[in-house]
C-alpha cells in the first residue's frame, strides 16, 4: 500500500461547500447590520425635523388647518401639518399630525409621522 499525503476531490469539495456558505452567511448578516443603519440614521433625521418643527408650532395652531412646506437646511424634504380642534372651550384641544417626508430611491418618500395634541388657553391668545 502507498502512503498517500493529498486530499480527496470529495475533501476539497466539502471545504469549499463549507467556505462558501461562511461567506454568504457573512455577507448577508453585514447587508440586513447596513439596512439598519440606513433605518436609524433616516429615524434620527426625522426625529430632529419633526422636534424641530414642533417648536414652530407651539404658538398658536388655529390658523393650521393643513398646511405644508420645506426645510431650507434639508434639500428634497418638506413636512405636512394637519390641525383639528377637539374642543371648543377653554381651553381649546387640539389634535396635531405632523408628518416629514425623506427622499428615498424609491417611488415614494420615506414618511415618518407624530401625533400630538395641544391645549391652547385664551391666554395665549392675547400675547
Amino acid at each position: 500500500m502507498r502512503n498517500n499525503k493529498g486530499f480527496l476531490l470529495l475533501e476539497v469539495m466539502l471545504a469549499m461547500v463549507m467556505v462558501t456558505s461562511g461567506l454568504l452567511f457573512v455577507g448577508r448578516v453585514y447587508s440586513a447590520a447596513k439596512g439598519a443603519m440606513d433605518r436609524s440614521r433616516d429615524l434620527f433625521a426625522s426625529s430632529l425635523l419633526l422636534e424641530e418643527k414642533m417648536f414652530d408650532l407651539q404658538l398658536p395652531v388655529a390658523q393650521y388647518g393643513a398646511d405644508r412646506g420645506g426645510f431650507p437646511d434639508n434639500k428634497g424634504c418638506y413636512w405636512e401639518v394637519r390641525a383639528s380642534a377637539l374642543s371648543e372651550e377653554p381651553p381649546e384641544l387640539f389634535k396635531i399630525i405632523l408628518g416629514v417626508f425623506l427622499p428615498s430611491g424609491k417611488d415614494s418618500p420615506d414618511t415618518y409621522r407624530l401625533e400630538t395634541y395641544l391645549i391652547k388657553n385664551r391666554s395665549e391668545e392675547s400675547e
